[in-house]
């Protein structure tokens, strides 16, 4: 866009000193030859130097077309890269997403795991409770068939020595 402008600056130039060139052609014809060729080799170098800056400006256009089309190549190659981006990040969303949904499943069960661990540990400390409480009954009825037994043996000692008396008597 700059060339452009300034090219189209420099066609304004060289026709502003064409027009007073042809503006001025009545002054020269009244001047003396000698003055005449004086502006004809300064139109001369004036033309030169406008042929060189024209020259320069279409060497800048021809250095900006090729940085254009090395920009646009990489631009391209970076849009490239965006869209290879956009697509990897919204796989990875629908990853994330599905992943959130598994923990927010596996919460559930561990909750549910938990709840049912509890009443586990509850009914296993009711069920420690009642073997203690069997337990005590056990040793007091050991305890109570060993004074049975006890009393047995004594009683049958008795019965023993009653049978004994008795068999000295007949």
């Amino acid at each position: 866009m700059k060339t452009c402008s300034a090219f189209s600056l420099l066609l304004m130039l060289c026709y502003l000193c064409r027009a007073q060139k042809h503006s001025g052609d009545d002054d020269v014809l009244l001047q003396a030859p000698n003055v005449e060729s004086g502006e004809e080799e300064q139109e001369s170098v004036l033309q030169a130097d406008i042929w060189a800056e024209l020259r320069s400006l279409r060497d800048m256009v021809l250095v900006q077309q090729v940085e254009l089309r090395h920009l646009t190549g990489r631009v391209t190659a970076a849009e490239s890269l965006v869209e290879a981006l956009q697509r990897d990040n919204t796989a990875m969303e629908a990853r994330m997403t599905a992943a959130e949904r598994s923990a927010e499943e596996l919460q559930m069960e561990n909750d549910a795991q938990a709840i049912e661990l509890a009443v586990t540990q509850q009914k296993l400390t009711v069920s420690e409770g009642r073997v203690e409480e069997l337990e005590t009954q056990q040793e007091a009825q050991a305890t109570e068939l060993a004074v049975i037994q006890q009393k047995l043996t004594v009683s049958e000692g008795r019965v023993e020595e009653l049978e004994t008396q008795q068999e000295g008597k007949d």
